[in-house]
């Protein structure tokens, strides 16, 4: 039994942290940045072809992909690191 209630308190102060750090209002902000800055992005890495070839996504990840976006001087990625800066 004891196992048992150890077991339940560990999920639920998953379930808590969860909640207060993953859902969070400025968490849920941030994300929906860094998608929309991905997606802005999108026209010069091809992320939907990529993650087919195994060679260039491990090349993309390696690259610290928000960071490189950031610091470019691509006209075609300008918007997408205006976004990201405003992180």
């Amino acid at each position: 039994m004891k196992v048992k209630n150890e077991i339940h308190d560990v999920f639920q102060r998953r379930f808590e942290l969860f909640k207060q750090v993953y859902l969070h209002k400025t968490c849920m902000a941030i994300e929906s940045m860094v998608a929309e800055a991905l997606i802005l992005a999108n026209p010069v890495y091809h992320f939907e072809r990529v993650i087919y070839d195994p060679e260039a996504y491990v090349r993309l990840l390696h690259d610290d992909l928000l960071h490189v976006i950031r610091k470019s001087r691509n006209p075609d990625l300008q918007d997408s690191a205006k976004l990201l800066k405003r992180i």
